[in-house]
């Protein structure tokens, strides 16, 4: 049996895979011997083989968690595969899944491949083995939310634990966050803790509550740090930085908060550049005049080169984390050693 999985929400993707395998170690194997996670890009098909064909002292059948296979630079191995995947080969009695976060459809349906930055189309070998797991029954795309489908996503979750939330308080929400589901769901948790000690009895996030938690435990932390690196502080960023990974702050949702900002500023120095003034910005940019006037004195530090290198950085960081190369942490701080 093989699942497909594919596509740059990787919340839901991860979300997904973690349903399956909650499933085969309540159902065949909860010593979980028989659950295997790889690497797809470093895979040999020996090992793959070895794996699969191996028969479980625990387990009727394995559980096979392969991710970024498309990634893989032997350019042998992803035909070799193909053929032995068609060939069922041991799939039938295990459980493959394969997960390829770095692919994305374009406008016109027809698959690209990310790698950092950039996005280019799926070489020939790599679209060969798309096409067969195309094929395959248990195929899920899991493409980036706008803004609406985020806000009617998270108004799904709280009530999946009985709460609701104002419309304009998902607007706010959405609206600072953007349709980052790591991000949205970190600050679910944050609003449900709040309201259920300070009203128990009143399951409605409200707008109030969304401007005084989200604003003070998200843009502000952010704030500090691009105020320490537009001060050239790396010792403070990164103490900075430390704090919130021993709070234990999601990385996806640091990195997705400081790509943002980094962002702002860019459209903010852009603005400075070509002459206009701050309620010109304003007017253009859409945005809080708290978090535009917190971007202006920021930008004022910067010119367009160094955030163009740094915004750079972020989106590699982001995808080295997807593709397993660093733990993010680590990642984070040397990003910041390194602006």
């Amino acid at each position: 049996m093989i699942f497909f999985f594919y596509g740059p929400d990787d919340f839901r993707a991860k979300e997904k895979i973690r349903e399956l395998k909650r499933k085969f170690l309540r159902e065949v194997d909860a010593s979980g011997a028989s659950l295997v996670e790889l690497d797809g890009a470093d895979l040999r098909l020996e090992k793959f083989h070895e794996i699969v064909s191996a028969n479980s002292l625990f387990a009727r059948r394995r559980l096979l968690v392969v991710e970024g296979v498309l990634h893989n630079k032997d350019k042998d191995f992803l035909p070799a595969l193909a053929e032995y995947l068609k060939n069922r080969a041991g799939a039938q009695e295990n459980i493959l899944i394969f997960y390829e976060a770095a692919v994305v459809l374009d406008k016109t349906g027809e698959a690209q491949i990310t790698n950092g930055d950039n996005t280019k189309p799926l070489t020939k070998a790599q679209a060969a083995l798309f096409t067969f797991f195309k094929t395959t029954p248990y195929v899920q795309y899991f493409n980036a939310f706008n803004n609406q489908e985020a806000a009617d996503w998270l108004r799904a979750r709280l009530a999946e634990r009985g709460f609701g939330i104002d419309y304009k308080a998902s607007q706010i929400l959405v609206a600072r966050l953007g349709s980052d589901l790591w991000s949205l769901h970190n600050e679910l948790n944050k609003l449900i803790s709040y309201q259920s000690s300070a009203e128990p009895d009143n399951k409605t996030i409200s707008a109030a509550t969304v401007l005084a938690l989200v604003q003070n435990q998200t843009e502000e932390k952010i704030f500090a740090l691009t105020d320490a690196l537009s001060n050239k502080n790396k010792a403070l960023a990164l103490k900075l930085l430390e704090e919130q990974l021993r709070q234990e702050v999601n990385e996806v949702y640091l990195t997705t908060m400081l790509m943002r900002q980094v962002k702002i500023l860019l459209a903010v120095r852009s603005g400075l550049d070509n002459g206009l003034d701050s309620k010109a910005i304003g007017r253009l940019m859409k945005i809080h005049p708290y978090v535009l006037q917190k971007s202006l004195t920021q930008a004022s530090h910067f010119n367009l080169g160094s955030l163009k290198t740094m915004l750079s950085a972020l989106v590699k960081l982001d995808y080295n984390y997807k593709t397993g190369k660093l733990p993010a942490p680590l990642m984070l701080t040397l990003l910041l050693a390194n602006i």
